[in-house]
């Protein structure tokens, strides 16, 4: 009876120490190569790239308590890393990268967080004069570069 208790206990320790990592992290599942980052606040950003999916635009994801998103909003966010801004067009927590143009700017991000001097970068709402703050860490290990994390998706 002691034995579930300690693996619930061990498999709660282990959640704890990556959630609380705060670096990006790679992963692949159903398809899709995901790089994801989390903040102290528990905001994320998550670059995707559905390359073993139907739809094969790669994207972002974004979770805030910052703001709010409800069904059908547009949110204009930038990401700022090493003092150079990035502008997406968010349908609610989503931005996809659909086209060439959409593509090279996601691709840009990629490479500026991969290559950035800085510990951290900012995920800002223009519109709304608010912002997140996340960790560089790991970048460069969970995406490579722009090209080489997009590779095979749209």
């Amino acid at each position: 009876m002691r034995f579930v208790p300690a693996c619930a206990l061990v498999a709660a320790l282990t959640t704890s120490a990556t959630a609380n990592d705060l670096r990006w992290t790679d992963g692949y599942g159903q398809g899709t190569t995901t790089a994801v980052v989390y903040n102290a606040g528990g905001a994320s950003v998550n670059i995707f790239c559905p390359l073993g999916q139907t739809d094969t635009t790669p994207g972002i994801f974004i979770e805030t308590k910052t703001v709010r998103f409800k069904a059908g909003d547009k949110a204009a966010v930038q990401f700022v890393v090493d003092g150079k801004a990035y502008a997406f067009d968010f349908n609610e927590i989503r931005f996809k990268a659909k086209g060439a143009d959409k593509r090279k700017t996601l691709s840009s991000l990629i490479d500026a967080l991969v290559n950035s001097k800085g510990k951290s970068f900012t995920m800002e709402f223009p519109q709304l004069g608010k912002s997140e703050q996340f960790s560089t860490l790991g970048a460069k290990k969970a995406m490579t570069s722009g090209k080489q994390f997009l590779d095979g998706c749209e």
